[in-house]
């Protein structure tokens, strides 16, 4: 059975590019900022979390029926995450940490104005 599913990201992307491309209101480029702000490095640190990242603290597998969890060690967890994904990670940071600093210095600029 083919299925294709529709992404309803696509739309939110499309949107905030809309508003960031026609809008001429600094507002709406604080709000667009601060959001791509914290996409950017929730992604960045998402490697570097506990159990929901790259470096989990639990593997779990299935055998004949039974759940089975396992704890892998610290060193092995620190092994896991690849020179790529350190450097994609340090972007995405270096990225947000951009953002979120655009967005404080427009907001100041306009608090001062004011």
């Amino acid at each position: 059975m083919n299925t294709v599913h529709f992404d309803w990201r696509l739309i939110a992307v499309m949107l905030v590019l809309f508003l960031v491309i026609f809008s001429r209101s600094p507002q709406t480029n604080i709000v667009v900022l601060a959001i791509g702000a914290g996409w950017a490095i929730q992604a960045g640190l998402a490697p570097w979390r506990g159990s929901r990242g790259v470096l989990g603290g639990s593997k779990v597998t299935y055998w004949r029926g039974q759940r089975i969890v396992t704890k892998s060690a610290a060193r092995g967890r620190r092994l896991s995450v690849t020179p790529v994904q350190i450097l994609v990670s340090l972007w995405y940071l270096l990225l947000g940490l951009g953002m979120a600093y655009a967005a404080i210095a427009i907001f100041v600029r306009l608090a001062s104005f004011a």
